[in-house]
């Protein structure tokens, strides 16, 4: 299964962090996550689903705005959306 993961940072882009509520989520393992800035443009926002898969860590990439505090130490709002089955 292919899905695609997006979070929702409204309060963040009220406080300045970020300059766009709606942000993708990309998956990482821990040596991507170390280079992933470098490589982003390159990365695909569809991720594949493996059976039996239980875990996945994501990384949302936006813009910075002129704040440096996130809103709040919460999970945003996750929305995972199947692309195809």
């Amino acid at each position: 299964m292919t899905v695609r993961i997006s979070g929702e940072f409204r309060d963040d882009v009220k406080n300045g962090l970020v300059t766009e509520s709606a942000l993708p989520g990309y998956a990482v393992d821990d040596e991507t996550a170390r280079a992933f800035a470098d490589g982003i443009k390159q990365r695909s926002e569809e991720i594949s689903l493996q059976p039996g898969q239980n875990e996945l860590w994501i990384v949302f990439v936006g813009t910075h705005g002129s704040g440096n505090q996130k809103n709040d130490r919460n999970l945003p709002k996750i929305t995972i959306t199947p692309v195809n089955g």
